[in-house]
């Protein structure tokens, strides 16, 4: 058992401490940062929400082969591995299910309506990414409905230049990875970025293997100087062994699955035009389950989704401040041999309004009104208000409705025995959460502290009487989540640390009265310390030190020390990698025990 109070005043000393520190003012500076907290892009310093954002020098020092990897490192995220390699990740906010955040690539939404297992399987690798975005709290004002405990938003590099990438990389377990990547321009207006990777693995044990193909390919046109379109395209290929995924281990089957991915958006921005921007996207997601590996005669689920979508965002600024307004549309459907074919259809009205800065106070007010087939109309609305102190910290606090859907899974999910049954009569989720906070800002230092407390009424939860007796779906009222929050963020211009990211995170959540047995309401992290760093060696040498503290309900808190060498030689970068280095016994999902340790080296070239 930790003891958050030493932690506490530990972050609260060097968060005070580094207000004289030098900063790194060679590269972005954090505070300038344009970040989504609303509808319209403030900067980070200006933010009257909890957001932490994830820079691309950051990434690249981390021992991450893919978002799952990247995100287990920040504060208050629980990333549920069921493996190694980005096979299959669950990803929770706050103590909340794997159903209830959404990721977003530039904004653009890639909910998947059977299940939030396959959130994560995303077609884009940490190469292309610039930065990554993770807003805590109710994200439905802004981003509409499933952003119930928050949202995690990819934003990709939009360099064009020309030049590339190579890379080859080999580790334990007979793991590989190998990919390239080219950015390229056709005249002044048109630039094209490509990338391709390939991971695969003979596994950490029995039934492990995997293989992870991705492709990602991103355009920009350049209409004039006030105008652009961009198209994106995303595939995302995985077969791999799933051994103990969904049954435990005292039930011999071999479990194995492939998936595919499709993602396409192409969007216009206009700023002329009241900052009109417009999307349009398709995602497509294939799911091949097998019981039995060997076996195409039995224990098989089939499933493919698709979502279809348009969307327009314009804004206006006047002396009030900045007033925003747009509209969404969504066709959600499934072919599946489990779930039956089924399709729904989503539309959303939005209006906010950010309020010019008065004597310190800043607001941002807003609403977003949908009308979801087979459950009617539903408003989610949401404020943000803070008071700056001074130049460089505020005091802020934030209320907001959120709400989730129940998926396809959630409503008609049957199996053999059955084990699991859905409940087509569930209704959505929806909840209130209040949040107050304090930020400190100063160019490349940040410090934040801030306590919640979520209100969920008609929550989805899967119970059960006994463990001889089926899972059910079913709506579990008034549900109480509290918890706390500190985080600290340094960058260094000289000596040997260069950064130094620190989090903790505690979430209690209410007892639910009922005898029956839960199956996810509980399953969160008490407590959570993650703690990044990276060091100086020399001019051409950084070491990365990764520590993770993870106390979740009914599981051995386990300590987690990963570890980073990157050394570069001009246009080359050697790389050694090590997850586990201290050998820890830990699960990354209830049946799922992770490898004792991980160890690969890589090789890339820039050109």
């Amino acid at each position: 058992m930790i003891q958050p109070k030493k932690f506490i005043l530990a972050s609260l000393l060097i968060g005070w401490g580094t207000a004289h520190a030098q900063i790194d003012t060679d590269t972005l500076r954090l505070s300038e940062v344009q970040v989504q907290d609303s509808r319209t892009p403030v900067r980070f310093s200006e933010s009257g929400r909890n957001i932490t954002v994830l820079l691309s020098e950051e990434l690249r020092s981390m021992p991450a082969l893919n978002v799952q990897d990247i995100l287990s490192y920040l504060n208050s995220i629980d990333v549920r591995q069921r493996g190694v390699g980005g096979v299959q990740a669950d990803i929770s906010l706050r103590g909340g299910s794997f159903d209830q955040c959404l990721v977003l690539i530039d904004g653009v939404k890639l909910s998947d309506p059977q299940t939030g297992h396959h959130l994560l399987n995303l077609p884009i690798h940490p190469s292309d990414i610039e930065r990554i975005e993770v807003l805590r709290g109710p994200g439905s004002r802004i981003f509409g409905q499933n952003a119930f405990a928050g949202a995690i938003n990819i934003i990709t590099k939009k360099d064009y230049s020309n030049g590339g990438r190579a890379e080859v990389m080999a580790g334990d377990f007979q793991t590989w990875q190998y990919g390239a990547g080219i950015n390229f321009k056709l005249g002044e207006r048109y630039g094209n970025r490509i990338s391709f990777v390939r991971t695969e693995s003979a596994g950490y044990s029995d039934n492990r293997d995997f293989a992870n193909n991705q492709l990602w390919y991103q355009s920009n046109y350049k209409l004039s100087n006030d105008a652009q379109l961009t198209a994106m395209f995303g595939w995302q290929a995985k077969d791999f062994g799933a051994q103990h995924f969904y049954t435990p281990p005292v039930a011999k089957y071999r479990e194995y699955e492939e998936t595919d991915l499709f993602f396409g958006n192409l969007s216009g921005q206009f700023v002329k035009l009241k900052n009109l921007k417009v999307n349009l996207n398709w995602r497509q997601h294939s799911d091949e389950f097998r019981l039995w590996r060997d076996s195409l005669h039995k224990g098989i689920n089939l499933h493919t989704s698709d979502v279809f979508s348009a969307d327009f965002n314009m804004s206006h600024e006047s002396k009030l401040g900045t007033s925003s307004w747009g509209a969404e549309i969504r066709q959600e459907q499934i072919n599946s041999s489990n779930l039956g074919d089924r399709s729904r259809l989503i539309s959303g009205l939005f209006v906010e309004h950010r309020f010019i800065k008065w004597q310190r106070i800043n607001a941002v007010i807003g609403t977003n009104v949908s009308y979801i087939q087979n459950f009617g109309w539903v408003a989610y609305p949401g404020m943000d208000v803070s008071y700056d102190l001074n130049s460089s910290s505020k005091l802020y606090v934030s209320t907001g409705r959120s709400y989730r859907v129940p998926t396809f899974t959630d409503l008609y999910y049957t199996d053999a025995g059955p084990s699991s049954l859905g409940n087509p009569n569930l209704a959505p989720e929806a909840a209130f959460t209040y949040e107050a906070g304090y930020k400190w800002t100063k160019r490349n230092l940040y410090f934040g502290a801030n306590y919640f407390y979520r209100n969920a009424s008609s929550l989805i939860d899967w119970q059960r009487e006994n463990t001889s007796t089926p899972w059910k779906a079913i709506n579990v009222s008034n549900v109480y989540t509290q918890g706390a929050e500190l985080e600290a963020n340094m960058r260094f211009e000289k000596g040997i640390v260069k950064r130094i990211r620190m989090g903790y995170s505690w979430i209690d959540v209410s007892k639910i009265q009922t005898e029956q047995i839960s199956r996810y309401v509980y399953d969160f992290l008490k407590h959570q310390i993650v703690l990044s760093s990276e060091f100086r060696l020399h001019k051409r040498v950084s070491l990365g030190i990764f520590y993770r503290y993870q106390e979740r309900m009914s599981y051995t808190p386990a300590h987690i020390l990963d570890a980073s060498l990157n050394i570069q030689f001009k246009k080359f970068t050697l790389r050694g990698q090590v997850e586990n280095l201290t050998e820890t016994n830990y699960f990354g999902s209830t049946y799922v025990q992770m490898p004792l340790r991980w160890f690969r080296t890589s090789l890339s070239y820039q050109f």
